[in-house]
């Protein structure tokens, strides 16, 4: 056109478009939308960026992650070619220049003993972790989820207290002690009875009664003899001779 009254501003290309070629005094920029895989979030980009590779979640093996996704930047948006090398690279772990382990590739968090993955890594985003909740531990790494600490049933003791990155430990209590209950700290001893009683039960306590009784034969250093000595309801019993 000639002889125009005035200039036109050039157009603006939005997000989601990029400028194919620049204005100049005898034509307007030229806006093109995004391929299939970019994006530009602002007006005016010289430039598409990619958002995912286009090979996909498989593309960074090795438990690896896109760090940096301006690496696959260009005049504009790289060809399949490109980004398909530069990921391989990814996966080699490996930078676009050749040199190792650069911000192109990252590897991806690894949830400790005490932790649990909360959302599995992609090819543009990092592993997540948690800590265990109370009463839970994972002694995996990368487990999916924390175990509940076993129970410590009665007649048994906790002889190791549960953490985040270990069960609870078990131990039976011995003959002569007990726990009425579970998750006990330590076993209780029984009632050792003495001369002139009898065990009326083992379960628990013992639970003493008094009775006339005999002499029979003494057990070193105070424990129930193994031998009888009372006879009661036509059963015998077990005693502790003096």
């Amino acid at each position: 056109m000639t002889n125009a009254a005035s200039c036109a501003a050039w157009r603006t290309c939005a997000a989601g478009t990029f400028i194919w070629s620049e204005g100049r005094a005898t034509s307007d920029r030229v806006c093109t939308p995004c391929w299939d895989g970019y994006y530009s979030s602002s007006p005016n980009q010289a430039d598409a960026w990619a958002s995912v590779p286009p090979r996909g979640p498989s593309s960074c093996a090795g438990h690896q992650y896109v760090a940096d996704l301006a690496a696959t930047r260009g005049p504009r948006a790289p060809t399949a070619r490109a980004v398909a090398s530069a990921v391989a690279r990814c996966a080699a772990g490996w930078d676009n220049d050749g040199s190792p382990r650069s911000n192109w590739c990252a590897p991806e968090t690894t949830c400790g003993t005490g932790r649990y993955v909360v959302s599995e890594g992609t090819t543009t985003a990092d592993r997540t972790c948690a800590a265990c909740a109370s009463g839970t531990f994972s002694a995996v790494a990368n487990t999916a989820s924390c175990t509940e600490w076993s129970t410590c049933a009665a007649g048994s003791y906790v002889s190791t207290a549960g953490t985040e990155r270990g069960d609870r430990v078990c131990t039976p209590c011995a003959a002569s002690g007990y726990t009425s209950g579970p998750n006990q700290a330590a076993c209780v001893a029984k009632t050792i009875c003495v001369a002139g009683q009898y065990v009326a039960s083992e379960g628990g306590t013992a639970d003493c009664v008094a009775a006339a009784w005999r002499a029979g034969p003494s057990s070193s250093g105070g424990t129930r003899c193994v031998h009888v000595a009372w006879r009661r309801s036509g059963r015998w019993q077990q005693i502790l001779a003096p």
